[in-house]
C-alpha cells in the first residue's frame, strides 16, 4: 500500500470518526430539546402570571386610588356643605338679635326675651358645633369612670320637667334600677339631654314620651318613645346628618340647630354603642340605644 493511500485512509477514518462524534452530539442536543422547551414553556407561563398579577396589582391600586378620591370630595363636599349650613344658622340668629336692636332703638324698648333667646340659640350651636369637632378628632381621648346609668336618666328627666308641662307633655321614665356603666358621664348626658329634647320638641300638644333602661344578657338597651309627627323611613336614613330638618320638623318651628341627633350618634359611639331610630309617620318615633354590658 502506498503512502498517499494510507494517508488518505487515515484522512477519512479521522473524518469519520469527526462525523460520528457531530452526529452523537447533535443526537444528544436532540434528546434534550423537549427538557428545554418544557422549561422555556414554564418560564413563559411563569413570565405571563407574574405579568397578570402585576396588572392585578396596578388595578387593585388604581382602583384604591379612585376610591379614596372618592371618599376625600365625599368629606370635602360634607365639609363644605356643614360649613355652609353652620354660616347659614348663625347668621339667622345673628340677624334676629341685630333686627331687634334696630327695632328697640326706633320703639324705645328692647324685647329682652327675644334677644335672650336668640342669644341662647347661638351659644348653644357654637358649644355643640366646637363639641363635635373635638369628637371627630383622631387623637381625641375620653375620659372614662364608672357612673349609675340609672340614677343619670332620672336626673335628665327631672331637668326636662319645664320645658314639657310648656306643652302639656306627659313624660315616663322606667328605668331598671342601679345599671352601671363606665363612660363620659357629662357627654353621656349630653347625648340622652339631646335624645329627649327632641322627644319634646317633635312631639304633639299633649303628648306622651317614654324612657325605659333596662340591661339584658349582653348588652344595655335605653328606648325613648314619643307620639310626636313621625318620620318616613327616607327621613329616618337623614335623621343623623348634621343640620338636616325635614319640612314638616322646620314647618313646626322648633327653634332646634339641626345638630342634637348628629352628637348624639357621635357620643353613643364613643361608648361603643350604637343608636337607632325606628319611626311611623305622623305616628310617632323611637330612639333606641345599646351599649355593651
Amino acid at each position: 500500500m502506498s503512502a498517499n493511500t494510507l494517508e488518505e485512509k487515515l484522512v477519512a477514518n479521522k473524518f469519520l470518526n469527526w462525523v460520528k462524534t457531530g452526529v452523537k452530539e447533535i443526537n444528544q442536543a436532540t434528546r434534550s430539546l423537549p427538557v428545554i422547551f418544557k422549561n422555556n414553556l414554564l418560564l413563559n407561563r411563569e413570565n405571563i402570571q407574574l405579568k397578570q398579577n402585576i396588572i392585578s396589582k396596578n388595578q387593585t391600586i388604581s382602583r384604591l386610588i379612585r376610591l379614596s378620591n372618592q371618599r376625600m370630595e365625599s368629606v370635602s363636599r360634607k365639609q363644605s356643605a356643614y360649613l355652609a349650613s353652620l354660616s347659614h344658622e348663625l347668621r339667622n340668629h345673628l340677624a334676629v338679635i341685630k333686627s331687634e336692636i334696630i327695632n328697640g332703638a326706633e320703639q324705645g324698648s328692647v324685647n329682652l326675651e327675644i334677644l335672650s333667646k336668640s342669644a341662647q340659640m347661638a351659644t348653644g350651636l357654637t358649644e355643640e358645633t366646637v363639641l363635635l369637632s373635638r369628637l371627630s378628632l383622631k387623637g381625641f381621648k375620653m375620659e372614662k369612670q364608672k357612673f349609675n346609668l340609672s340614677d343619670l336618666i332620672r336626673e335628665t328627666c327631672l331637668e326636662q320637667e319645664a320645658q314639657i308641662k310648656n306643652k302639656g307633655i306627659s313624660l315616663k321614665c322606667f328605668p331598671q334600677k342601679n345599671i352601671i356603666i363606665k363612660g363620659n358621664l357629662s357627654l353621656f348626658k349630653k347625648a340622652l339631654t339631646n335624645v329627649i329634647q327632641n322627644a319634646i320638641l317633635y312631639n304633639k300638644k299633649n303628648g306622651l314620651i317614654e324612657i325605659y333602661l333596662k340591661k339584658y344578657p349582653g348588652f344595655i338597651k335605653i328606648a325613648v318613645l314619643d307620639t310626636g309627627m313621625g318620620m318616613t323611613q327616607e327621613q329616618c336614613l337623614k335623621a343623623f346628618d348634621a343640620f338636616y330638618q325635614s319640612q314638616e320638623a322646620k314647618a313646626a318651628n322648633t327653634q332646634s340647630n339641626g345638630l342634637g341627633l348628629t352628637l348624639a350618634q357621635k357620643i353613643v359611639k364613643k361608648h361603643q354603642g350604637i343608636i337607632k331610630i325606628k319611626s311611623q309617620d305622623k305616628k310617632g318615633t323611637a330612639v333606641v340605644i345599646k351599649l355593651k354590658a
